[in-house]
Formats: structure tokens, C-alpha cells, sequence
């Protein structure tokens, strides 16, 4: 576990870390789901197997309308990964259970919503068998760490996140070879920005993420690349490679920022 020492300049002490339990870190979340994850919560403990006591502790809707699962963790050790792969399969079997719940919700956008959930595990520590493990997964799945301080500060970081993104749901077939080596060049650097910098693809766009989407490519009459600056998403067309040069800038901005 990284140990990361917060200081503070005017007093010249250290801030202390704070322990958390799980409920309290559950509780943190939810209250601040969507500015801290970008995710809307639709239900909190929610029973998935009556009478075998299997829960969901939290469940929610990201920015791109796929279902998440969040659990939560306040030691190194457990068996969450494998918990959430079994919610992720239930999801899978019991897709009109969840449409009537979100329905309860918001109706209109049931037929938006991707029943193939993301699994997100938020956590004091990781070790590398945690990683190891969702290798071996098909899953979308994040580890973000937390640690909390005693002057009401808390910090979240992406710890690891699985590198095989199921593309199959996108759509999109390019028009013809220049667009796919823009698209390629566009890629390639939004990828390289970080290793917690994840693509996936839906539909007809194309998504950029850390914790939260910073970045989307939508593909109309040219490339468009959409981006969260400030709280706001601002499209800007690529038309070419030097297009994209000039927007190198506003997307580290975006990237920063989310």
C-alpha cells in the first residue's frame, strides 16, 4: 500500500488518516456519488436473493447509462471481486427485475440502460492478487482506494481497473481509411495520457474515462470530440491531424480536471 503523507503548509503538522468502516465509506459515496464517480445511485442494500441474505450495497446509473455495482471494502483481504461477478451475472438473468426498478425511477431512460454492469470495489488496500484476479475477467471492474482524514478531507484514487473493454456494443464502421488513422492517432494519445485511462465503446460513439467519462468521439459528418471542461461538455469537429494538434491542450484540461 502506497502511503501518501498530507501536509499542512500553514500549520506545519501532518493531517492525520482516519479509519473508516465500510457503512461509513458506503455513506460518503452515496451522498456524493455522482461528483465523485459520475454515477447516479438508484438503490442502496438492495436485496438481489431473498432468503440468502445477497446484496448490492450500492447500485447505480453512470454518465453513460450503464448499470454499476459498488462494494465496499475496509481491509486488504476479501472475497468482493468474486461477490460482484456473481450480482454481474444476476443482472444478466434478471434484466426485467431491474427494468421495472429503474422504471420507478426514471421510465424514459430504461431503454437507454446497458444491463451489462460495470463492478466497482472501493477500498483502504489493494495487494496484486486483486489484480491478478480481474485479469482473468471479462468484467469491467475498478479498484479505487480511499483513505480518509481527521480534518474531514477524503481522497479517492483508481488503483487498477481491467484492461479488456468489451467492444461488441459499438456500432460504428468507419467511412473510409483516413478517418479510421485520425480516429487511430486520437486514440493512441488519449490512451497514453495515463494507464488509468480507459476506452469503451457504445453505440456510435466511443468513451474516455479515469473515474469519470472526461472525453467522447462521436463520429457525424467529421470526428467530434466532446469534452468536460469546467462541469460543461463542449464538442470541437477533427477534421485532420493538425485539427487534433490544436486540441491537445483542452483535452489534458479535461483529463486534469476529471
Amino acid at each position: 500500500m502506497a502511503d501518501l503523507k498530507l501536509f499542512n503548509l500553514k500549520t506545519e503538522k501532518p493531517i492525520n488518516s482516519k479509519n473508516y468502516t465500510s457503512s461509513e465509506v458506503q455513506a460518503i459515496i452515496e451522498t456524493n456519488c455522482d461528483e465523485l464517480l459520475g454515477i447516479k445511485v438508484i438503490a442502496s442494500n438492495y436485496l438481489i436473493k431473498k432468503g440468502n441474505n445477497e446484496i448490492i450495497s450500492t447500485l447505480g446509473i453512470d454518465e453513460n447509462y450503464t448499470l454499476v455495482i459498488i462494494e465496499y471494502r475496509n481491509n486488504r483481504f476479501g472475497k468482493l471481486i468474486n461477490k460482484g461477478l456473481v450480482q454481474i451475472d444476476y443482472i444478466k438473468e434478471n434484466i426485467s427485475e431491474f427494468k421495472i426498478l429503474i422504471g420507478k425511477k426514471n421510465k424514459d431512460i430504461v431503454p437507454m440502460i446497458n444491463y451489462n454492469p460495470r463492478l466497482i470495489i472501493i477500498g483502504n488496500d489493494f495487494v496484486k492478487y486483486d489484480e491478478h484476479a480481474i485479469q482473468q475477467m471479462n468484467s469491467q471492474i475498478d479498484l479505487i482506494r480511499y483513505i480518509g482524514y481527521s480534518n474531514s478531507l477524503f481522497l479517492i484514487e483508481k488503483h487498477y481497473q481491467s484492461k479488456s473493454v468489451d467492444h461488441s456494443l459499438w456500432k460504428y464502421r468507419f467511412s473510409d481509411r483516413n478517418e479510421e488513422k485520425l480516429y487511430i492517432a486520437i486514440n493512441d494519445y488519449l490512451l497514453s495520457l495515463g494507464d488509468e485511462v480507459i476506452e469503451v465503446g457504445y453505440n456510435n460513439y466511443l468513451y474516455y474515462r479515469k473515474i469519470k467519462t472526461f472525453m467522447y468521439i462521436t463520429f457525424e459528418e467529421e470526428i467530434h470530440c466532446r469534452l468536460l471542461i469546467s462541469g460543461e461538455y463542449k464538442s470541437y469537429p477533427v477534421k485532420s491531424e493538425k485539427d487534433f494538434d490544436k486540441l491537445k491542450d483542452k483535452i489534458e484540461k479535461a483529463y486534469d480536471q476529471n
